[in-house]
């Protein structure tokens, strides 16, 4: 009897759980947030600052070239000055790290609301910023960046300070960098865009042009992330022009996608999308950078009730990731995809995408 009573109560559950699997699929795609980390991780870290005058200016920036790298139709019936919906409703938290002064210039025009992620939970980036943007970050310093802000804080003043002392230019240009990113990634634009400036300073006195443009680029960045958008696009522009000079393979894609994230920040949704384009026309290589444009060009498109165009580049995002072995991406592109195919009504393949998903992304941790 006991054995009996044992085997029922079994198959009981298992029916349960039958029934409620698929339920509970659809249940964790709608309210999930999107985790992914698209980084451009890159060698050392590589900032800039110009933060001061001579950069803000009104010059147009060349237009972007239509065309489709991945076969998707930019003919947008798009209304300018409308802004897209703002992502999340979370309170701002305010970071500050410790022993660092807060005796800092308030910014002279009102900046736009952005959420900072509190203290030792960088891990799952849930600021849009942070995953539209491309930089060229560390991934020591992320992963330093992620368990203690404070200590990498710590750690570079320190680099600083022997860079300092040994007369090391090169060090001390990168430590400035390094502590920009600290900055830049837990939401305190100030700080940021102040040791960014001073990284630019030592760029343009080594003469070294790349260098110059990695950080006139990531100090737009920091100001894209702060909206103040005239002088991000005078910081891209000035950028844009040096790796176009240099033929940069990896710097114009980056600064041309960061562009598109600030004309999509400003409602310029047509704009947003060419920039994204040339982004990937000029990517010639399979990497992270491509990542980030295709979800970006996705994102665009599904705020814009253009679902097949976002499952055409969210298609794209996911065959890069499988060329990259980027389990994570790949499993995050796959729960994208069933969100949009949920929007469009398309239950039973959204469930088969989520189902696929979560086994990727159970398999890589």
């Amino acid at each position: 009897m006991t054995i009996l009573h044992s085997w029922r109560k079994t198959a009981h559950l298992s029916r349960f759980l039958r029934c409620c699997y698929p339920l509970a699929l659809l249940a964790l795609l709608i309210f999930m947030v999107p985790t992914e980390t698209l980084y451009a991780f890159g060698p050392g870290g590589g900032g800039g600052g110009g933060g001061g005058g001579g950069h803000g200016g009104g010059s147009p920036r060349p237009s972007g070239g239509g065309g489709g790298g991945f076969g998707i139709n930019l003919n947008l019936n798009i209304t300018p000055g409308m802004r897209p919906a703002p992502g999340g409703s979370d309170e701002p938290t305010e970071l500050v790290v410790p022993n660092v002064s807060d005796n800092e210039e308030k910014p002279k025009a009102a900046r736009r609301p952005v959420e900072v992620i509190p203290t030792r939970k960088l891990a799952i980036p849930r600021v849009p910023y942070l995953n539209e943007l491309a930089m060229d970050i560390d991934k020591t310093l992320m992963e330093l960046a992620r368990k203690d802000p404070a200590s990498a804080v710590k750690l570079y003043k320190n680099t600083l300070a022997q860079a300092q002392k040994a007369r090391d230019v090169q060090g001390e240009m990168s430590a400035y960098e390094n502590l920009g990113h600290i900055y830049y990634l837990t939401g305190q634009f100030q700080r940021g865009a102040d040791y960014y400036d001073k990284a630019l300073k030592i760029a343009r006195g080594l003469k070294n042009p790349e260098q110059e443009a990695v950080a006139l680029r990531n100090l737009a960045a920091i100001n894209i992330a702060w909206a103040n958008y005239e002088e991000a696009e005078a910081l891209n522009k000035e950028a844009l022009k040096i790796f176009s000079e240099k033929a940069s393979v990896r710097g114009t894609p980056m600064t041309l996608n960061n562009i598109g994230v600030m004309e999509k920040n400003r409602g310029r949704f047509s704009q947003a999308a060419q920039e994204y384009m040339r982004a990937l026309e000029a990517n010639k290589e399979v990497n992270r950078n491509q990542l980030i444009a295709l979800n970006n060009l996705a994102g665009l498109f599904a705020s814009r009730g253009e679902p097949v165009k976002a499952l055409e580049s969210l298609q794209a995002s996911l065959d890069v990731a499988k060329k990259t072995g980027e389990a994570m991406a790949e499993g995050e592109a796959l729960l994208k995809i069933a969100k949009v195919q949920i929007d469009n009504g398309d239950a039973d393949q959204a469930l088969e995408n989520s189902k696929k998903a979560l086994e990727i992304l159970y398999r890589a941790g």
